[in-house]
């Protein structure tokens, strides 16, 4: 399996760092009376700081490794739940930006909603074209497992290959 654990780990922390200081900009700008956004904006974005917290601390390498299955079940639903959160968000934020443009019209034309989009198709795309296919595993010692997919056609890159 192709894995790049260093740049994901990496654009995780940025990512993560990133939306805190968003959502300290926003808090910000909600207590000085601006009214910039929406405070539903507000509340949805401390739902996704609370999201990436549980991650990141669940990936801590200590509690990775003791609590590897929560670590899992966490990665992988609170990731599900942030990208649904970040996209209530967005659409949130784009409908109090909006103007006198239709909420439909907003959103067609809004940059962050096109890039989401072009985020949102390579994670959910895996999940999408997962089959149930005979396996054989093997295990020469208590730290290897050698997977053979025994299935007709070959996997797309980043995917287990069979040998």
């Amino acid at each position: 399996m192709y894995h790049f654990g260093g740049a994901h780990v990496g654009v995780a922390m940025a990512g993560t760092l990133w939306n805190l200081l968003f959502v300290g900009a926003l808090t910000y700008e909600e207590v000085q009376g601006h009214h910039s956004v929406s405070i539903g904006n507000v509340i949805v974005s401390y739902a996704s700081v609370a999201l990436f917290g549980i991650i990141v601390i669940m990936a801590s390498p200590s509690l990775r490794t003791s609590a590897h299955n929560s670590f899992e079940m966490t990665h992988r639903f609170c990731g599900w739940a942030a990208v649904v959160v970040i996209w209530a968000n967005t659409v949130l934020f784009v409908s109090s930006q909006r103007g006198y443009d239709s909420l439909v019209r907003a959103l067609l034309t809004a940059p962050p909603i096109w890039l989401l989009l072009v985020i949102t198709t390579p994670i959910a795309l895996p999940w999408l074209q997962l089959r149930k296919v005979p396996a054989t595993i093997e295990r020469p010692s208590t730290h290897v497992s050698l997977v053979a997919l025994h299935h007709w056609g070959r996997p797309s890159s980043g995917q287990i290959r069979a040998t």
